[in-house]
């Protein structure tokens, strides 16, 4: 199973430890063992540590960091990241719907931290829903975990 993660730019601190329970849930209750992050805002990199946490812990998986860009200077290590072909050959002004098109499209569900029904996040999620992927969102467990 392939799980992807999308969430808004700006994310409180607050969310980590509801991540690290639903990805561990996805780990041994769904077997996922394949994970993609973005790297624009505060939930990629929450996601980002705790995945790397998660992989100490269950050395089995895999996750890497999607870029919508080249990077300019070595942020994460090499092998954790990729650069899908479809993004590298999308105009800038598009390479972040690109790579975020790319990461659904790949996955079998949608790690989700929304707020609002508007804006990038939310676009995604929709996108998400459209392909009929199944969508754990975060915000509406927060408080009950």
């Amino acid at each position: 199973m392939k799980v992807s993660m999308i969430g808004h730019r700006d994310c409180s601190e607050n969310i980590r430890s509801v991540l690290k329970k639903v990805l561990t849930d996805c780990i041994l209750q769904d077997r996922a063992t394949v994970f993609y992050v973005g790297h624009q805002g505060a939930f990629d990199r929450i996601a980002y540590g705790v995945l790397k946490s998660l992989k100490v812990e269950f050395p089995h998986i895999s996750f890497f960091v999607v870029l919508a860009y080249m990077p300019t200077k070595a942020e994460f290590p090499e092998d954790l990241t990729l650069f899908p072909e479809i993004v590298a050959r999308s105009h800038p002004k598009y390479a972040i719907l690109k790579r975020n098109q790319w990461m659904i499209e790949q996955s079998d569900l949608v790690v989700s931290y929304v707020l609002t029904s508007f804006g990038g996040a939310a676009r995604y999620k929709q996108m998400a829903q459209k392909k009929e992927k199944r969508i754990v969102e975060l915000s509406t467990l927060s408080d009950k975990i």
